[in-house]
């Protein structure tokens, strides 16, 4: 089953499980945000075009709709899920759909030096879940909406790219606005030009505050949305990749086929091949107790782990945001970069870069 669901208790928004790995198919939740979090050993996680090879303390948030599958390295791999339930941050966040989530320990965290500090959080949350009791569980629900909150407002991809942040807040209003319309409407054509009229606007000043806010252009934003919403369809669908591309708004399969490889580093056809395998591969896992799990998150809440150097995802829209292409020369970036790879990057640059 591609699309799995999580099972919540009504009036509790967090939920959890645990493995002891040895791989797990490729899937995907919805209206769930997974914080994916390594107790014991080491695991190769991939999360749609990118891949991660994670040791003991490392975590990463997946947000709803992207697809990933995990194997582990070492023999003795034990991994937790934590689950928060979307549509119970709404109304505080209702926004909290259209945010795409850069948040792992490798990077951001570090550069904001808040690795431990959501580190301890997301230990306090499960600590308090798997005891269970009714003020342990209002602990857990208090700290995960307090988690949620800085991983919407700290974490979203556009302060991945505007590290020295100065925004107003109400400009940031204007830029979820416009979010909304790229995610709910992002096949429709003149797309831009539909938000314009919607919000009485010009089409530059639209441009230029969504620039100017995430770094990142209406356009190639856009373009990342519309691939990420046909990977479900090549995955879950036999439609054919001509009708992928129509559905999912590009103007024909050559220039979709050319956006897609910009992301995969494949071909739409390659990738579904691939992506089918993983999909109905057989788990390799045993489920953990909930002692083995507090165990292993109790020891990860009491450890020292020393933190490495930033490492930053190179994909097609950080090239264009950091000017980097590879560890030796960061401010050379060329059509022919590999992304979807993460280089290791020094404060020094970042800081260059912003």
């Amino acid at each position: 089953m591609y699309i799995e669901p999580i099972l919540f208790s009504p009036d509790l928004p967090i939920a959890y499980e645990g493995w002891q790995v040895g791989s797990y198919h490729l899937h995907s939740h919805r209206d769930v945000i997974e914080i994916f979090l390594v107790i014991r050993g080491k695991v190769d996680l991939t999360v749609s075009f990118e891949r991660f090879e994670m040791n003991q303390g490392d975590y990463v948030v997946i947000g709803s709709y992207d697809s990933h599958s995990f194997s582990a390295i070492s023999a003795d791999c034990e991994v937790v899920s934590l689950y928060l339930r979307m549509q119970d941050y709404k109304e505080k966040i209702p926004y909290i759909y259209y945010v795409l989530f850069a948040c792992e320990s490798f990077d951001l965290a570090k550069y904001r030096n808040e690795t431990a500090k959501i580190r301890f959080m997301i230990t306090t949350i499960l600590l308090h879940l798997i005891q269970g009791k009714e003020g342990d569980l209002e602990i857990a629900k208090k700290t995960a909406e307090q988690l949620v909150w800085l991983l919407v407002h700290d974490y979203d991809l556009i302060k991945y790219y505007n590290r020295k942040w100065d925004v107003p807040y109400k400009k940031i209003e204007k830029y979820y606005t416009i979010m909304g319309y790229l995610f709910e409407s992002y096949s429709m054509k003149n797309l831009l030009e539909y938000i314009a009229l919607k919000e009485h606007y010009s089409k530059s000043y639209i441009s230029h505050l969504f620039r100017e806010i995430s770094s990142s252009s209406i356009k190639d934003t856009l373009e990342f949305i519309k691939i990420y919403m046909s990977e479900e369809q090549l995955i879950t669908t036999d439609f054919s990749i001509a009708e992928i591309s129509d559905q999912c708004g590009f103007s024909d399969v050559k220039y979709y086929t050319w956006n897609f490889k910009k992301w995969f580093l494949c071909t739409p056809s390659e990738y579904r091949k691939k992506a089918v395998g993983l999909m109905n591969r057989t788990n390799v896992v045993n489920r953990l107790d909930f002692s083995r799990i507090y165990d292993g998150v109790a020891q990860l809440s009491q450890v020292f782990l020393e933190d490495s150097k930033y490492v930053a995802a190179v994909t097609p829209l950080s090239i264009k945001a950091f000017g980097v292409s590879d560890q030796d020369n960061p401010k050379d970036a060329t059509e022919a970069t590999p992304h979807g790879i993460r280089i290791k990057l020094g404060p020094e640059i970042l800081e260059e870069t912003n």
